[in-house]
């Protein structure tokens, strides 16, 4: 089902609210109950040919306003988490996929839950299940799992021009892990799910006191420092995904971005860290001609470095009315 020319149909529900919230590190890593939003997507086996033929209900679909009602009338216990929640819901449409002994019309079944509260400083937390069936609605052993923070806003120093070295400017980040339903889970899936809610600060931390003229150098340094910080402790194995956008680079663009997939765990790799800037030292200017001097200054600050030996400095504007 992989392939992009194969005929396939799907089913969506998308943001549905349930009636009941879920129990979560909110975001000062407190559990806590909160409102959540369930979206699923399924994808058929064979297609709903004969209800679009016959322009009614029949065998070949899943009747998506049944499915939500199921779906909030049996995800509403108090203290329900987020797993308890995707389970139930792929419970839910399994149950539903069954239309007769030996017949099972589900293939896959991807269901996320949404913590829309969960995040500090971006769009939500979103943790996702996503599992695979045979014709008899047997589970594949290689479903996957995945947790995403979306849509951190941080302030960076980044880019290449002048003017773009004077003040840090938003960089949106969305950052998922990928995992397969066998991965073991370091501490254990309580612990490692706290942990994993600990992403979207480590992601603020590291981004923020950088200063790179380019989103790739940056998007390379912060994953490596993921893996190295958090990712290589908690997961055995999976796949990190950083989304960088720098929504204020080009006016006529939304914004451009760059994105990286890396393994985990990092294994033995060396994290590239930004270069430490060398102070410049006025008094050991080789030039006497002063707008050299300015010039070598201004180069040594844009690199982030911190002047010395500076007694002071005169700016001359000739042409400047009085």
């Amino acid at each position: 089902m992989n392939n992009a020319t194969q005929d396939t149909d799907t089913i969506r529900l998308q943001n549905l609210q349930l009636s009941h919230g879920v129990q979560a590190p909110d975001v000062w890593g407190k559990p806590k109950d909160q409102p959540a939003l369930v979206s699923l997507t399924l994808t058929l086996r064979h297609g709903f040919g004969s209800a679009a033929d016959s322009d009614a209900l029949d065998a070949s679909t899943i009747h998506y306003g049944e499915l939500a009602k199921r779906i909030r009338a049996n995800c509403a216990a108090a203290g329900q988490t987020v797993e308890c929640v995707l389970v139930n819901v792929e419970r839910i449409a399994c149950g539903m996929a069954q239309k007769a002994p030996g017949r099972f019309i589900l293939g896959r079944c991807g269901a996320e839950v949404t913590l829309p509260k969960a995040s500090m400083y971006g769009d939500g937390v979103t943790l996702g299940r996503f599992s695979f069936f045979d014709d008899q609605g047997r589970a594949s052993m290689h479903g996957r799992r995945v947790f995403t923070v979306k849509a951190i806003k941080v302030m960076a120093m980044i880019g290449v021009n002048d003017y773009e070295r004077a003040a840090k400017q938003p960089i949106v980040a969305t950052c998922s892990l990928h995992t397969d339903s066998s991965t073991e889970m370091n501490g254990g899936r309580g612990e490692q799910t706290a942990a994993l809610f600990q992403l979207e600060q480590t992601l603020v931390q590291i981004i923020q006191e950088t200063a790179f003229e380019t989103l790739e150098s940056l998007a390379n340094f912060t994953v490596r420092q993921l893996q190295c910080r958090m990712l290589d402790r908690i997961l055995t194995r999976g796949q990190v995904q950083l989304r960088l956008e720098k929504p204020r680079a080009i006016v006529w663009a939304e914004a451009p971005a760059v994105e990286v997939i890396r393994q985990i765990p990092g294994g033995n790799q060396s994290v590239t860290t930004p270069p430490t800037p060398v102070p410049f030292d006025a008094e050991a200017a080789t030039s006497d001609d002063s707008w050299e001097r300015v010039g070598a200054l201004k180069n040594a600050m844009k690199r982030g470095a911190e002047p010395q030996n500076i007694r002071g400095l005169l700016v001359i504007k000739p042409y400047v009315r009085s």
